[in-house]
């Protein structure tokens, strides 16, 4: 009898083990399956690399909401231009008017969601999101987003040439010497645009945009150029 019973109990315990591995080896829900990102594809979120702004993306209406998450700004003109518009207004204000940007954003390459630098459209999504945040954050960012970079998306005078190129394209007046031309002439300060007419850049950005405004008329390209056009000299 008590044979029996250990052979019993050695019996009834290989059964349970038996089972038990069945149970975990079929029907996993989790396995891996086509389609589904493991992880390792690109983060195209507005997240800052290490400075201290750097909070989620903000509001394309300039205020950041109580909730604090705000609505992303895609990356295209048309929502870049309509959030630059309500974000950097004032002594921040960047373009001229909504279709000044549409026209000078066309001619910025696209760049990858979540640049901080270079000259790109999606250097520019990023700070105006964090200039979004709060009025020091837009005095600061608001430059960097507008089209001529200010050190962050693009040098200022390298970008300035590039604008120049796409929106005076019949004018020679630069000839191959713009941006060492465009780094002799006064900064009047970080990216306000200058309508009293003096030898500053600010002042020939002001014409540029407004060459852009005017398909390239108006006289500004000559404005915006080497001379200024007896208008910034």
């Amino acid at each position: 009898m008590k044979l029996v019973r250990t052979v019993g109990l050695l019996s009834t315990a290989g059964l349970l083990l038996g089972a038990g591995l069945w149970m975990g080896c079929g029907g996993d829900d989790t396995a891996y399956q086509p389609g589904v990102d493991g992880g390792g594809g690109k983060d195209t979120s507005l997240t800052d690399t290490g400075n201290a702004d750097t909070s989620p993306p903000g509001d394309s209406g300039g205020q950041p909401d109580s909730s604090g998450q705000d609505a992303a700004i895609g990356y295209d003109c048309n929502s870049y231009c309509t959030a630059i518009g309500k974000i950097c207004t004032g002594a921040n204000q960047q373009y001229l008017d909504n279709g000044t940007c549409l026209k000078m954003c066309a001619g910025i390459p696209g760049g990858d969601a979540g640049a901080t630098m270079g000259d790109t459209l999606a250097c520019r999504v990023y700070h105006a999101t964090v200039a979004s945040q709060s009025a020091m954050n837009a005095t600061t960012h608001c430059p960097h987003a507008g089209p001529y970079g200010l050190g962050q998306c693009g040098n200022e005078c390298e970008d300035f040439c590039a604008r120049y190129a796409t929106g005076c394209p019949g004018n020679m007046s630069y000839g191959n010497t713009c941006v060492t031309t465009c780094n002799s002439f006064a900064h009047s300060d970080g990216g306000v645009l200058d309508t009293t007419g003096a030898p500053t850049i600010n002042c020939r950005e002001y014409h540029l945009e407004n060459a852009y405004a005017n398909d390239g008329g108006g006289g500004h390209c000559d404005h915006s150029g080497k001379t200024g056009g007896n208008v910034c000299k």
